[in-house]
């Protein structure tokens, strides 16, 4: 099974003055696999998420999606490849142009992207698959309520026919019933792309994600099968995370380390620290499909 996206020895900093944000971060993804990205705000989901999509570059390190290494030298089509790909967002009204009505926000994405046969059919086609009436395409933006806003937010990555797409919150302002109605439809049009889900709720990753990539403060700290994880997780921060049933969404990591010290990342946190936590950087372990860093697993 081919990768479609393919992460190796990743480290980030928005520009030369900042600290790194993302630090030896590996991950690749397989078609028709889902994935999900957890973590408390400021872990460094959202950013993995823009290098993937091509308008971070990273400062060491590989990406490559669909086979084509985005950030070479020798690569100048992130254009037509991210037609392949697609976002979407967590404030989905923020997408359209407020003065724009969403069937011509919805045309002029197919005009950019040269899919200029029969606008009309491809626009029924994925408002059908998002149950969004013909009428939307006659509204602004501001005037649909929070669920259609989502579903049109959708329906605008949807419009090129990606393999892949990465959600970025994608349930996290709507209410309950709505929720579960975007669910639905995830996991309806699981059944041909490849997601990447970041999020902080756990009952979204266990209805939809195969495995889950824990952030901490830019650090991979476990990754493995979704049901694995949440069952028996293996790192003391992903026991926390899941023991609050829901992530304190909002509430940013603090930079309790800088990037060049020795200990592990979460030692100002766990109950379970020794005196080599805080000397030295635990190496990535694995056993059999699951992996973490730490010196002292659950």
């Amino acid at each position: 099974m081919n990768n479609i996206f393919k992460i190796a020895n990743l480290n980030v900093r928005y520009n030369d003055t900042t600290p790194v944000v993302l630090h030896d971060i590996s991950l690749n993804c397989k078609k028709y696999q889902s994935i999900s990205l957890i973590g408390e705000s400021g872990s460094g989901k959202t950013t993995l998420a823009k290098v993937i999509m091509g308008v971070l570059p990273p400062f060491s390190g590989s990406v490559n999606v669909f086979g084509k290494d985005i950030y070479s030298r020798d690569f100048h089509d992130i254009k037509t490849l991210r037609r392949r790909y697609q976002m979407i967002f967590q404030d989905s009204q923020a997408v359209f142009d407020p003065l724009m009505k969403i069937g011509k926000s919805l045309e002029e994405i197919l005009y950019i992207n040269n899919m200029r046969d029969d606008y009309s059919k491809r626009i029924s086609k994925v408002l059908e698959l998002v149950k969004l009436p013909e009428n939307v395409l006659g509204k602004y933006i501001s005037e649909l309520s929070g669920g259609l806003r989502q579903r049109a937010g959708i329906a605008r990555a949807l419009l090129t026919e990606p393999e892949f797409l990465i959600a970025d919150e994608p349930t996290s302002a709507l209410d309950v019933s709505l929720q579960g109605m975007i669910i639905k439809l995830f996991q309806e049009i699981q059944k041909t792309a490849t997601f990447m889900f970041i999020t902080h709720d756990l009952a979204l990753i266990t209805h939809i994600s195969e495995k889950v990539l824990v952030l901490y403060n830019g650090y991979a700290v476990e990754y493995g099968p979704t049901a694995d994880v949440i069952s028996k997780p293996r790192h003391p921060y992903t026991e926390l995370l899941i023991s609050a049933h829901r992530f304190r969404v909002g509430r940013k990591t603090t930079g309790i380390n800088s990037p060049d010290t020795n200990c592990c990342p979460f030692v100002n946190y766990c109950k379970r620290k020794r005196k080599i936590c805080e000397e030295v950087f635990p190496d990535l372990k694995t056993e059999e499909n699951r992996s973490y860093r730490c010196h002292f697993p659950l």
